[in-house]
């Protein structure tokens, strides 16, 4: 910026407004296309000009400094955003509500409610990628609710108001230590935006179909968590893995079941939108926990008998992935041949569905 002083003279450069009787200052330069500053003023002497050159100076420091805050109001959020949309850490160059990963994670992690977090994705589940690349610990910053997997697909995870349970293949529920590693989890801050009795008797697929009624629209992602008094769950967990891992439907052709009876506890997870085939589980996946924490497993049929029902409605979605491992040298690009669609989708099925 330059800045001209005049004293009753004319000054090569200077503002077309100079009158002989007056001191000016004028900005040359401007904060805004198009837009110029002057202050100009009647001044007997030089004492009287720099005073006025001072005051002129402070006035417009102020305007500059009342700029940059209307700047940073604007900028700042948007920074957010681009943060949580894009995940723009990987140079580090984006610092709002985020959190950089812990020990040997290679994961970094939005903050904030209202959002559906996931670590990887269901089709490299389905292909054997077991290794876990988030700890608990970390996993309990972004949600107090939800379920998934843990390393070398040891167990099956639910999260209920932030005790995250891990129920082994014998069917036993304990809590899960927050150094153990998850390869595969969605979670979310539960805070529902309606609740609604059931006390008629409903099966699995009667309980989709009635609660797919109470829904605004199919295609954003929604948290449901259901407790109360069941007349019948049938759950399955699975095994801990050895390299080389099979694929998961592999797996599950020797899955452990259980089954309860006259039970109390909570079924907890997620409704997702078709969209997010090779992503999430397309509609329902959910898991189930015993009043007492001490059972539980991936649901597979249930016939409740009275219930109340929690949905929380999430339209915010992020996705942290693995970055490098078995991940980055996996297959995942979804068959766009009809056959092997559908089979894909049959494998997934035989994975989360009774048969």
């Amino acid at each position: 910026m330059n800045w001209h002083f005049l004293a009753g003279k004319h000054h090569p450069g200077a503002s077309r407004y100079h009158d002989p009787g007056r001191y000016q200052i004028r900005q040359y330069g401007s904060l805004s296309p198009g837009k110029q500053y002057k202050v100009q003023g009647k001044a007997k002497d030089s004492f009287c000009a720099a005073r006025h050159a001072v005051t002129c100076i402070i006035h417009f420091m102020e305007e500059i400094k009342m700029r940059i805050a209307r700047c940073l109001l604007t900028v700042l959020p948007l920074a957010a955003l681009t943060a949580v949309m894009s995940g723009c850490m990987r140079h580090r160059h984006c610092l709002l509500h985020y959190t950089y990963p812990e020990g040997n994670s290679a994961i970094y992690l939005p903050q904030g409610k209202d959002i559906l977090f996931q670590v990887s994705t269901i089709d490299a589940l389905l292909g054997g990628i077991y290794d876990g690349e988030v700890t608990c610990e970390e996993l309990k910053k972004h949600g107090d609710f939800g379920i998934g997997t843990f390393d070398g697909l040891d167990g099956e995870m639910i999260e209920i108001e932030g005790n995250l349970y891990q129920v082994r293949a014998d069917g036993v529920a304990c809590l899960a230590a927050d150094s153990t590693k998850v390869p595969f989890a969605a979670v979310t801050f539960f805070e529902p935006d309606e609740a609604i009795a059931i006390d008629k008797p409903l099966d699995y697929k009667q309980l989709e179909h009635y609660l797919d009624t109470l829904l605004p629209t199919k295609n954003i992602f929604y948290a449901i968590k259901i407790t109360g008094e069941y007349d019948y769950i049938k759950t399955r967990s699975v095994p801990r893995q050895n390299k080389p891992y099979p694929p998961l439907v592999e797996v599950v052709k020797d899955q452990p079941t259980f089954e309860f009876r006259k039970v109390k506890g909570t079924v907890a997870g997620f409704r997702c939108p078709e969209y997010v085939k090779g992503i999430n589980v397309p509609s329902y996946h959910l898991h189930f926990i015993t009043e007492d924490g001490k059972a539980g497993g991936h649901l597979l049929a249930c016939r409740i008998k009275n219930v109340r029902v929690g949905i929380d409605h999430t339209s915010a979605f992020y996705m942290a992935l693995p970055e490098g491992g078995e991940f980055y040298q996996a297959h995942l690009t979804r068959a766009k041949e009809q056959g092997q669609e559908q089979e894909k989708e049959q494998e997934l099925n035989r994975v989360e569905k009774e048969h």
